[in-house]
């Protein structure tokens, strides 16, 4: 027989056990994921998965969110559940890997985190009212002692004081240039740092003198600022905190902050005390209490009518500053522009 036609028989004979052999070592290798729940959850809601590989059983999944990371072995129905832990608020980024011999998968799902619980409205006492100049467009606060360091906003009038909370009395001032809007203060390490509002730069102080000792850069708006003693944790007017090395001002991690709704947006100034930040919400009459680990709203405070009609005028502002004064173990509360100094309580 000629052996080109010889080579021809043999091709036709093995051609479909290739194509055989392919097509079912092909199939062998496809593990299938699916993400069945919704791609919005609460914290301990369950995410549901289903991971098979053409149909047959899978040897373990591994499922992780976060910080979060769970094994399951294989099961009969294909489908695999893990209650969500507490996990950071926001979008992120679910990760499952499966694996069937020495084969395994990996697949990304993008899911929105919000909070299980709907953020109380809790409740504060008044305990002290002090004076205050009513020409201070409010940006940012803090208490070293008894004595409280203030940082004022708006092109032209932007400037760092120190003052007595009890008098209003300004024991020592520095101007920023008029180039620049302040905005949010916090100290750390014997020196103060200070945001502005678009210039997408920041001052560092001297807090023995208030003189400018450096400035440092950084890629969003500047609004509030304060630190939980190693870092900065800054706002930029969206739903995110960023927590900076306050050496090279790198950004080291970033929380996004939901309640059980979604996004909570426009945070401005900025208080840490004990794991929790507490957060003006801009234009509202509203603090909110964020879990500085996860960003979670655990609580509201309504400050609506705290500033009494008669002390209004036609500069007065909206809410804004906040200050935790340790020796006291109260909060001091205030407004832009506003002529009084709020201390207070909140009721947990």
């Amino acid at each position: 027989m000629n052996l080109r036609i010889q080579s021809r028989i043999v091709n036709l004979f093995l051609l479909p056990l290739f194509a055989l052999f392919f097509a079912t070592n092909c199939g062998e290798t496809h593990i299938s994921i699916t993400l069945l729940s919704p791609a919005k959850r609460a914290l301990n809601d369950t995410v549901r998965v289903e991971a098979h590989q053409n149909s047959a059983q899978i040897d373990s999944l591994v499922i992780t969110l976060d910080s979060f990371s769970q094994t399951l072995l294989g099961n009969s129905a294909h489908i695999y559940s893990v209650a969500l832990p507490n996990v950071a608020m926001g979008v992120q980024t679910l990760r499952v890997k499966a694996f069937a011999g020495n084969r395994s998968e990996t697949k990304t799902f993008p899911i929105t985190v919000v909070s299980n619980v709907e953020p109380p409205i809790a409740t504060y006492s008044v305990v002290n009212v002090f004076p205050r100049d009513n020409d201070f467009y409010t940006q940012g606060m803090e208490f070293v002692g008894n004595i409280l360091y203030e940082s004022a906003g708006e092109y032209g009038h932007s400037r760092l004081r120190k003052t007595d909370f009890k008098t209003g009395k300004v024991l020592a001032q520095s101007a920023v240039n008029d180039q620049f809007f302040g905005e949010g203060l916090t100290i750390l390490n014997g020196k103060i740092f200070q945001l502005t509002w678009r210039e997408q730069t920041g001052f560092v102080y001297d807090l023995a003198n208030l003189q400018q000792i450096s400035s440092f850069a950084y890629s969003t708006e500047g609004w509030g600022l304060t630190n939980d003693g190693v870092h900065l944790i800054m706002s930029d007017g969206s739903e995110f905190l960023y927590f900076l090395n306050p050496q090279t001002f790198v950004i080291e991690r970033k929380i996004a902050v939901y309640d059980n709704i979604g996004a909570i947006q426009r945070l401005n100034e900025l208080e840490y005390v004990n794991g929790v930040i507490y957060a003006n919400i801009y234009t509202t009459d509203f603090i909110v209490a964020i879990d500085a680990a996860t960003g979670k709203v655990l609580a509201r405070y309504n400050f609506k009518n705290l500033l009494a009609p008669q002390y209004r005028t036609a500069t007065t502002d909206v809410l804004n500053g906040i200050a935790f004064n340790k020796e006291r173990g109260t909060f001091f509360i205030t407004g832009k522009n506003w002529s009084k100094l709020f201390e207070v309580v909140f009721n947990n």
